[in-house]
């Protein structure tokens, strides 16, 4: 039987570039949108957020779901933390509850794909080490590798009921930053390639849809890294 996908979150140009490339692939009735701040035709959360009591509404009524996509966290850290100061409670708190809604999101996803013998979870991320120096990318480091690390150390346990966690950290793409960002931060990225030089995030997305159409996909516990610079991950 064909596929059928839960994308959770998947708001950022990263995260609809993957909706829409495997919306062409398996078609607009395999794909499933939960999202805080939908678009036309997908369905919101009454509380405003997505929970993990809204994953499994969704399976309920919309599923089963071979494969669910969680998108890059909703919470730029660098908003709330100067490099130069320490963080207050206000900003701690707001990371803390950023990364427990994460965590609530994925073990209900966990919960829905135990019966499905053949499952993927996925969590998608930017690479912060690139971010950085590309002026008004927002950032999550803290709450992104809370998810990598998550998915790594569940994916040993569950691998064994059939469901491979892995996660995907893309490279900022071409379309999500500016000439004049890309100008300021260029010397600073030739730490990562010499000339370095954005990839579109379609490009990117439609090489990851070639591990989320897999059966029996031969990755789990991974960090797939996505760009064309030597990427470190580097969170």
């Amino acid at each position: 039987m064909p596929k059928r996908y839960l994308f959770v979150d998947c708001l950022d140009t990263v995260g609809r570039a993957v909706v829409d490339a495997v919306a062409g692939t398996a078609g607009e009735g395999a794909v499933h949108r939960l999202q805080a701040m939908g678009r036309d035709g997908d369905e919101r959360p009454a509380g405003g957020l997505v929970a993990g009591a809204d994953i499994k509404r969704a399976a309920a009524e919309h599923g089963p779901f071979d494969v669910i996509v969680i998108g890059p966290p909703i919470v730029d850290e660098s908003e709330m933390i100067d490099a130069d100061s320490r963080p207050n409670e206000a900003v701690i708190e707001a990371i803390d509850s950023a990364a427990k809604r994460s965590l609530d999101i994925l073990q209900a996803a966990l919960l829905v794909s135990l019966d499905r013998g053949d499952a993927q979870i996925w969590s998608l991320g930017l690479d912060d080490a690139f971010a950085y120096y590309l002026e008004g990318m927002p950032v999550a480091p803290i709450v992104t590798q809370t998810r990598v690390s998550c998915m790594r150390t569940l994916s040993r346990e569950y691998a064994r009921m059939g469901v491979r966690l892995n996660s995907a950290i893309f490279q900022p793409p071409a379309d999500m930053v500016s000439a004049d960002a890309l100008k300021k931060g260029r010397k600073d990225l030739k730490t990562y390639s010499m000339r370095h030089k954005l990839v579109d995030a379609d490009r990117q997305a439609s090489l990851l849809t070639g591990y989320l159409a897999a059966d029996a996909l031969a990755l789990n516990g991974a960090t797939l890294c996505l760009g064309t610079g030597v990427n470190e991950f580097n969170i």
